[in-house]
């Protein structure tokens, strides 16, 4: 009579059988992980690009005058407490007066609209002005890997 257990050749194979079934599991709990992760990040830089946006055009809402510069990619403008303020893009960086609000951003572009919409280079005619931005996305993520935001803001002091 045979007595009752397991023999060795089927220990081992049920451990091989748990191994594997530990292994698929592993693998896809992986998986699950870095796409939390990259969903994180893709989060973080568009949030901190949509803040910076929206504070460049907080500021710009009181400009009482502003400068044009040589680039479409910088701003200097006065607002109505006198307070001299710029916007610029350097390294993948947009700062306000030498200081980081956003990072990961490749383009940011200032472009100036008469009263039509039309763009203009004649600063005595602009009513608004477009700002756009590019956030560059972590590998992989993104059609482009770049997330494009838009925005627009018509100083009170120009209307």
């Amino acid at each position: 009579m045979r007595a009752k257990g397991l023999t060795l050749i089927e220990f081992i194979i049920a451990i091989l059988i748990l191994g594997i079934v530990a292994g698929v599991a592993a693998a896809w709990l992986d998986k699950g992980l870095l796409a939390g992760a990259v969903s994180t990040n893709i989060v973080e830089r568009s949030w901190h690009a949509r803040l910076a946006l929206q504070r460049i055009a907080n500021d710009l809402l009181f400009l009482s005058s502003f400068s044009n510069t040589s680039s479409t990619s910088m701003i200097n403008f006065t607002d109505v407490n006198g307070s001299t303020d710029s916007y610029t893009l350097s390294g993948g960086s947009i700062l306000r007066n030498g200081t980081s609000v956003a990072n990961y951003i490749n383009n940011l572009n200032f472009n100036y609209v008469d009263s039509s919409f039309n763009y203009t280079s004649n600063m005595s005619q602009v009513m608004c002005i477009y700002i756009f931005a590019n956030v560059t996305m972590p590998p992989g993520e993104s059609s482009h890997g770049v997330l494009p935001l838009q925005t627009i803001v018509c100083p009170r002091r120009l209307q």
